[in-house]
């Protein structure tokens, strides 16, 4: 059995969906039935994948794709090009990493799609309008069109189920991801001037439903109740985005710029 996961995303780093891809692709490298696994990526996510999965499977082939960074090239690639892809590469299951515009006709092999979340619903801010419409066409296109739906989450089963109770009962199975101990990654501590204090670890995107400024505020009166000693460090690790000007604002504000550490 060939399976292709498409998992071709806007940023380099490693996000949610890209380490899942990355752990789905491991997962399947397990399985005797499975002969190729093949992770379709954007040329920049190339080295965190490689580096995520840290396998030198010869049933492993990773393809990188041209597409440009925009939203809008993404998805007509999705639309447009993975169809072709998947035909070349001989696909039995073509796996969607999150919900993306999905030409069904063009599929000559059943469909799947991992669903993270329903925030294009739940939390329209994430988006902001009207990009937050586009994002819910899209997101309703994509369950309607694939086969099966793979929640990572019993709650976010429970959330399709609120909104598309249809999708919810005939194709949605959830599908926990996976946690399992990887190499370690560095030799010497990321933190700058580090020197063996406690610190608070936050692992988040800057997004506004992550509530990073809420992780500051509490790091806060943590410090100012003298309930955690005055040297600690919060460390919030995440990609940028919307919310990076608003966390940095609040850092700036609370006096903490010297305590709480921002990593990628």
């Amino acid at each position: 059995m060939r399976i292709v996961i498409a998992a071709a995303g806007s940023s380099e780093h490693l996000s949610g969906v890209s380490r899942h891809a990355a752990n789905m692709a491991r997962c399947l490298l397990t399985r005797a039935e499975v002969s190729e696994v093949h992770l379709i990526a954007a040329p920049w996510q190339y080295d965190s994948l490689c580096e995520a999965i840290s396998h030198d499977a010869l049933k492993l082939h990773i393809h990188t794709v041209p597409l440009g960074r925009s939203a809008l090239s993404r998805n007509l690639w999705y639309y447009a090009r993975l169809p072709l892809l998947a035909e070349q590469l001989g696909a039995d299951i073509v796996h969607f990493a999150y919900p993306a515009p999905l030409n069904r006709h063009s599929f000559q092999c059943p469909t799947v799609v991992t669903l993270h979340d329903l925030y294009p619903y739940d939390i329209p801010a994430n988006f902001g309008f009207p990009k937050v419409l586009f994002n819910r066409m899209i997101l309703k296109q994509c369950l309607r069109a694939v086969d099966a739906i793979a929640c990572v989450s019993q709650s976010t089963l429970g959330r399709l189920d609120a909104h598309a109770p249809q999708y919810a009962l005939q194709k949605a199975v959830t599908i926990y991801n996976c946690v399992e101990s990887g190499p370690p990654m560095a030799a010497q501590s990321p933190l700058p001037a580090w020197k063996g204090e406690p610190f608070l670890l936050c692992v988040a995107q800057h997004r506004r439903n992550k509530n990073v400024l809420l992780a500051v505020e509490v790091f806060r009166r943590l410090i100012l109740n003298k309930d955690i000693r005055s040297s600690a460090f919060l460390v919030i690790i995440g990609i940028e985005g919307p919310e990076t000007a608003h966390i940095h604002q609040c850092i700036d504000s609370a006096g903490l710029a010297r305590q709480v550490v921002l990593l990628h």
